[in-house]
This record gives C-alpha cells, sequence and structure tokens, in this order.
C-alpha cells in the first residue's frame, strides 16, 4: 500500500452578489481524489461537506487540480478565511478482493463477494465493484 498526504487550500472569492469556494490541490492527486473506489475521495467529499458554506447552492466544478463551489448570497458581506487541510490515506497496489470491503473470506481457498453475490474460486486482482477497506 501506498501512502499519500494531500495539503488541500481552501480560497474564498467574491465577485458580485456570487461567492466561489475553491479546494485547492496537486494535480498529481486528482486520480485518487476523483476515484469513487477509494478512501481518499470519501474522505474528500466528507470534508468538502463539512466546510461548505451556509448560502444557496448553484453549482459545483471539477478542474484538474481543484474543485469549485459556487454560491448565490444576499447582500450581506461574507467574512470567510482562507485555510489548509491534510488528508491522510493509503492507496492499495491492485483494486481487487485482497483489499475490498465487500470480500467475505467463508471457506478458504474460495472467496464470498457480497456485490457479485457469488463465490469465487480464486482471489480477483481488479473488479469494478472495488470499494477500498477502510
Amino acid at each position: 500500500m501506498k501512502k499519500i498526504e494531500v495539503v488541500i487550500s481552501e480560497r474564498f472569492y467574491v465577485r458580485g452578489e456570487k461567492i466561489f469556494q475553491h479546494f485547492i490541490y496537486d494535480k498529481k492527486y486528482d486520480k485518487y481524489l476523483k476515484n469513487h473506489m477509494l478512501d481518499a475521495y470519501e474522505q474528500f467529499e466528507t470534508k468538502i461537506k463539512q466546510k461548505s458554506l451556509e448560502y444557496y447552492f448553484l453549482k459545483r466544478r471539477e478542474d484538474p487540480g481543484k474543485v469549485v463551489l459556487e454560491y448565490e448570497f444576499n447582500g450581506e458581506d461574507p467574512k470567510p478565511s482562507n485555510t489548509y487541510f491534510s488528508l491522510l490515506s493509503f492507496i492499495p497496489d491492485f483494486y481487487g478482493c485482497d483489499f475490498c470491503q465487500f470480500k467475505k473470506d467463508d471457506v478458504k481457498p474460495f472467496v464470498w463477494c457480497e456485490i457479485k453475490q457469488k463465490t469465487l474460486s480464486h482471489k480477483v486482482k481488479r473488479c469494478k465493484f472495488f470499494r477500498q477497506k477502510k
């Protein structure tokens, strides 16, 4: 397993009646933070939900190296401050049974998969239903 630590900058920009909340990180972590199979994706999405502003949400835009949330506010002067936070996660070597949360070992050498609802005669190295164990 590979350990990654992503430092994310949270920035705010006010343009007219809109406020933009940017989550900026190094582009090399895009493949981990935007892959729904990995725990890093879930951590990042949870952090975005926790830090989202309490204004009227308009849209979300994902660019390489950043996620932008756009809000509309009504006349008040928003005073959000720019901050930094980091995410620590472990990335499995491959997306197969060894690191999957849906794998259940019933009878050796067979493997039971909860998603596929069947017994596999051997562990799979790459699976489209993979979800990383927490």
